[in-house]
């Protein structure tokens, strides 16, 4: 009968230094790079030269390998399970003197980690001898059994043969294991990724601030620190009055940033506004210095847009109130932008009536108007209209277009209305018969009904100088024979001007006055007429 003799574990653990890095590279989520949105105007934010970050995901090991700051600990990582080894030495407790005796060495591993470079050893053995051992020790002339790796839950046997010496009352067995546990671990030397990328509006307008956008991103996967970003601006261009970030440098178009620390897969934003002041040709230079280890620069160009309108009045100078005067307003884009929506104005006065306008004309509170949908730079498009007025005198025309970029032009041109004179006459005796030796009147009214005086009125009558003598005649005239000629008139608009022939009968029958009048007004076109009185018998 065997009595079982175990022998206490000697657990020798070798301390391995343990360096705690970074997650392997494996297990770390791919980079997304973040959406950078293009930069856009805002007419208020607080955002106006201030910072705002996004976090990323930490980059992919990088290929190039370069000395820099380690990325700091926050917390320790897991561990993975520490190994444990037991030894178990088996003998029987009696045995016969001079007869071999059986020992078998057992090693456990009874945890749920690997052991690492197992070795049993025979330290030292009172009263015997090895004969035979299964399997053989690393060499013959030691005791030691090695076991690269003992995986968890393992157990690995050796069996040997002692053969007791002639004198020995007893056998004694002094058994070690020993075994290596660590951790390896890795530190990556990655050289810092600095990007920047500068945004401006595709298409900018010199009436509106323009928004600069910097997007500054760390692809490396070590942190960058006293990072400092300055911006210079093209002459002619000032930074927004409203700006609330950054430090003024010694240039007037240059100003500095402290961005301070980027972390691994950090992206910062810096955006700001510019002026437009003189400048259409905007330049945005970004230079980024991190304590003159990490550098990166970029650069932004735009041409700046500039909204512009012009109007060009013209019509006719002189009308008559006859003619309807004709005026025509020609609108041009005079800038770079295009417009939509441009309204163009003509002024119609109040003793002043519409007589015609171009297609999509509207009337309305003494204004006649047009929408033009579109514009495009360098175009231009004409509007006519006509106005005629009743009353003579000037008149001073507008014309205006607007459009919703706050763009207002205007332009005026005068018209003088001249008035006409309109003569009527009307010839009548104060009686129908005249006797011989009495007297009668001829009176002839002239009546100018227009809006302009007539001028050079002439009126003459041709006398029946058989039938009738010239008694007298009034006012200024003079006569040849037997026509009466009155001296030149102007007949004030509205008035009337009335003339006297007063005969006497000299014999009986029918006498017969022909009246001819004459003007300016008149042009070629005299008016005459013939009116007769009868003379009688006493």
């Amino acid at each position: 009968m065997f009595r079982r003799y175990q022998f206490g574990l000697f657990l020798m653990v070798f301390a391995v230094a343990t360096v705690i890095g970074q997650q392997p590279p494996e297990e770390r989520p791919p980079i997304v790079d973040p959406e950078v949105e293009p930069a856009q105007f805002q007419r208020r934010g607080v955002w106006n030269g201030q910072l705002t970050s996004q976090q990323g995901p930490i980059p992919p090991v990088p290929t190039v390998k370069s000395s820099t700051e380690p990325r700091p600990i926050t917390q320790l990582p897991p561990q993975p399970p520490t190994p444990t080894v037991q030894l178990s030495v088996l003998v029987p407790r009696d045995h016969p003197p001079g007869q071999e005796i059986p020992c078998t060495l057992q090693v456990t591993n009874t945890t749920a980690a690997d052991a690492h470079q197992v070795v049993v050893r025979i330290g030292n053995i009172d009263g015997a001898t090895i004969s035979a051992a299964i399997p053989k020790p690393q060499d013959a002339q030691s005791s030691n059994w090695s076991f690269k790796i003992l995986k968890a839950q393992e157990t690995q046997k050796i069996e040997l043969t002692l053969r007791p010496a002639a004198q020995a009352s007893s056998v004694s067995v002094k058994a070690f294991v020993s075994f290596e546990h660590g951790q390896l671990v890795k530190t990556l030397l990655s050289d810092p990724k600095l990007s920047i990328k500068t945004e401006l509006p595709k298409e900018p307008q010199a009436d509106e601030p323009i928004a600069v956008r910097v997007a500054i991103r760390n692809g490396g996967r070590v942190p960058i620190v006293g990072a400092k970003l300055t911006q210079t601006i093209s002459d002619g261009f000032s930074f927004h009055k409203e700006i609330s970030g950054g430090e003024a440098t010694k240039q007037p178009n240059q100003r500095l940033w402290n961005i301070g620390t980027i972390q691994a897969g950090e992206t910062k934003f810096l955006q700001y506004l510019v002026t437009a002041d003189k400048g259409r040709a905007l330049r945005v230079l970004s230079v980024l210095d991190a304590e003159g280890k990490v550098q990166a620069n970029d650069s932004a160009d735009v041409t700046v847009l500039e909204s512009g309108l012009k109007i060009r009045l013209s019509g006719d100078g002189k009308v008559t109130a006859e003619q309807a005067a004709v005026y025509e307003a020609t609108v041009t884009n005079s800038g770079t932008i295009p417009l939509t929506n441009v309204q163009v104005a003509g002024t119609v006065p109040e003793d002043c009536r519409l007589t015609k306008m171009t297609r999509g004309g509207k009337e309305y509170r003494g204004l006649v108007y047009w929408t033009i949908p579109k514009l495009a730079p360098g175009e231009s498009q004409s509007v006519r209209w006509g106005l005629q007025s009743d009353r003579a005198g000037r008149r001073e025309i507008r014309a205006r277009a607007t459009n919703g970029r706050k763009i207002d032009q205007s332009a005026t041109t005068e018209t003088v209305v001249q008035g006409i004179a309109v003569l009527n006459w009307q010839t009548s005796f104060d009686r129908n018969t005249v006797a011989i030796d009495q007297q009668g009147v001829m009176s002839i009214v002239v009546r100018n009904s227009g809006t302009e005086d007539a001028t050079d009125v002439r009126l003459t009558v041709t006398l029946p100088k058989a039938s009738v003598s010239l008694v007298q005649a009034s006012p200024e005239n003079q006569t040849n024979k037997e026509i009466l000629t009155f001296s030149p008139r102007t007949i004030a608009a509205g008035k009337s001007e009335t003339f006297t022939i007063t005969f006497k009968g000299e014999q009986f029958g029918r006498a017969y006055f022909n009246s001819k009048l004459s003007a300016a007004a008149l042009d070629d076109r005299p008016l005459t007429t013939e009116k007769y009185v009868e003379i009688v018998r006493k």
